[in-house]
């Protein structure tokens, strides 16, 4: 059942059982049909072969050289066989024993003469079968007559056989009768003390009577076949004239031979049919498996393709056949859609970056624009405050008004100064037409030099390690980074405070760093301090004149080429730093 299961379940096996079993058939057929054939080719051929060796010894034979010559040709054609002169087989050969049976039919019955050959059995019981005239004594003499299954008198066109003869006077003419029945009784007529072979007896016997059919003519006679109870004979008469005397020859070739030669040769084909199906049946289960090997492979290399696995090898069949370009085609395929679906996940990857890049962008512009408008409520608050004060005279000293109008002037600086910002914020996202190859180590000393009064102020000494590195940028843009950088490491250093600068570049990377010493920043500050608008609770407020943006803009800055600013803070010193890569 399992053994079924599997050739239902595989097409490859299903093939080649169906042309198993095709051949089987065939060969069945072929079997079948080439009995047939070789039975009617031996029987063509003896026919053939033996009428050749009857006109042989019929033109070469003498009447002093017959027996020799018939003793010859019985042998090398495998014969039984007479040659004797007309006259004899006319007179002599006919006068063949006769069998009265007693055959009854219904109430009536009938004593029949029947022919009695060696091959004659006759025994009580038997169906006898009859068309026969009736004589003067009450005997009935046979046209016809079957018994059993043997068909001993089948006369043509109804006339008596010469066998017969004595009775002809005595038959009625007009008292032809049909008899069936049965054989109650068996007596012995007459009987001849002729040494005749029993075939040659029972053929003569088939002749007289013309119990023949199926004849075929040849030069010098004819032939015919006739089956009896046991045997099957092929039967040659010929005649020719040997020395002025017609003679009569009668040869009796026993199909028994033919149906020996067809028996071996069909025994040869089963046991060549038993070798090849044996051959076949190995040969089908070898072959079947490894032409399947390849289609299984392809089977189990498309599911995984169908689940997206494409961690397998190709499918390597080197073969210039049909599976050879559904393989090609197959790892073509897996190839294509693996870089389609790499190309569509990168793409993907790509997308949702954006999208939370811009999801990103939007939220901090939130953040900005509210920040920015909490930072502008301040300064317009105090606009608005001192600007009623003098209108409604509340001061009346001209030096408190004086001093209002200062604050206004201040507040309104503060407030452009945090427009500009903004603006800057709005514009350092966009990668300008600007952009040239610069020496950073060039912007950053211009930076340090703009920032030289400041660090006297507080007596800050800057220390400074750089090298020429050369980056693709906008220079104004690094400009801003450095000073923001700068100014920022200088408002939160104490005063005498050492600054540590340093700029290098190490494997196609620029690394930047600036550490301002006896400065510390706590852990809350670090993780908000890039954030915009925000300042420390101690160190920042608004009262410095920062506007919370400078660090939130070096790192827009740094973003747009690829890099973020970090910073890190000891208990002796904090540390910004950031990396760009040159390529």
């Amino acid at each position: 059942m399992k053994l079924i299961n599997r050739i239902k379940s595989s097409f490859i096996q299903r093939i080649f059982l169906s042309l198993f079993l095709v051949f089987v058939l065939l060969f069945i057929s072929a079997f079948f049909i080439q009995g047939i054939i070789f039975e009617n080719y031996f029987v063509k051929n003896t026919v053939s072969k033996n009428i050749q060796l009857i006109d042989d010894l019929l033109d070469s034979t003498d009447v002093s050289t017959i027996e020799d010559d018939l003793i010859s040709y019985m042998k090398e054609s495998n014969t039984t066989s007479i040659l004797t002169p007309s006259s004899e087989f006319n007179d002599g050969l006919v006068t063949l024993s006769l069998i009265e049976i007693t055959v009854v039919d219904g109430d009536n019955e009938y004593s029949i003469f029947a022919p009695n050959t060696e091959n004659t059995a006759i025994e009580l019981g038997q169906v006898v079968s009859s068309v026969s005239y009736s004589t003067s004594l009450g005997d009935y003499i046979p046209v016809y007559l079957k018994i059993g299954t043997d068909v001993l008198i089948n006369s043509r066109m109804g006339m008596i056989s010469d066998i017969y003869q004595d009775f002809i006077p005595d038959i009625n003419p007009q008292s032809r009768t049909v008899i069936v029945g049965n054989v109650t009784e068996i007596g012995l007529q007459s009987s001849t003390s002729n040494a005749l072979h029993p075939i040659i007896s029972n053929e003569i016997l088939n002749i007289i009577t013309q119990n023949y059919k199926d004849v075929g003519n040849f030069k010098n006679g004819f032939y015919y076949t006739t089956t009896d109870s046991t045997n099957q004979n092929l039967v040659f008469l010929a005649t020719s004239t040997i020395n002025s005397e017609d003679y009569i020859l009668l040869s009796v070739y026993s199909m028994e031979n033919i149906e020996f030669a067809v028996r071996n040769a069909s025994l040869i084909n089963i046991y060549i049919f038993v070798v090849i199906f044996s051959i076949l049946l190995i040969a089908s289960f070898i072959y079947t498996r490894e032409f399947s090997k390849p289609i299984k492979f392809i089977n189990k290399q498309a599911k995984k393709m169908s689940n997206l696995d494409f961690s397998s090898e190709q499918i390597d069949y080197n073969y210039n056949d049909e599976f050879g370009e559904l393989v090609r085609n197959i790892n073509t395929l897996g190839a294509n859609l693996e870089f389609s679906i790499q190309d569509i996940e990168e793409k993907n990857e790509m997308i949702i970056k954006n999208i939370e890049n811009e999801l990103s962008v939007e939220k901090n512009k939130r953040d900005f624009i509210s920040g920015l408008s909490h930072e502008i409520k301040t300064p317009l608050a105090v606009i608005q405050a001192a600007a009623e004060a003098l209108e409604n005279d509340i001061f009346t000293e001209e030096s408190d008004k004086k001093d209002q109008l200062k604050l206004i002037q201040k507040e309104v600086s503060r407030t452009n100064s945090l427009i500009l910002k903004m603006l800057d914020v709005y514009q350092i996202t966009d990668i300008g037409n600007s952009q040239r190859k610069i020496d950073l180590s060039d912007t950053l000393n211009k930076s340090i030099e703009s920032h030289q009064s400041m660090m006297n102020i507080k007596n800050i000494k800057p220390i400074l390690k750089s090298e020429e590195t050369f980056f693709v940028c906008e220079e104004d843009k690094f400009e801003l980074v450095f000073s923001n950088l700068i100014s920022n490491a200088i408002k939160y250093s104490p005063n005498d405070a050492e600054l540590q600068l340093s700029l290098c570049l190490k494997n196609d990377i620029i690394t930047f760093t600036i550490k301002n010493f006896g400065a510390k920043i706590s852990e809350n500050d670090l993780n908000n301090i890039f954030e915009p608008f925000y300042r420390g609770d101690k160190s920042r407020n608004r009262n410095d004149g920062g506007s919370g943006l400078g660090l939130y803009l070096v790192n827009q800055i740094l973003r747009t080429y690829g890099s973020e600013c970090k910073v890190k803070s000891t208990d002796d010193h904090v540390e910004f730093y950031f990396n760009l890569i040159t390529d």
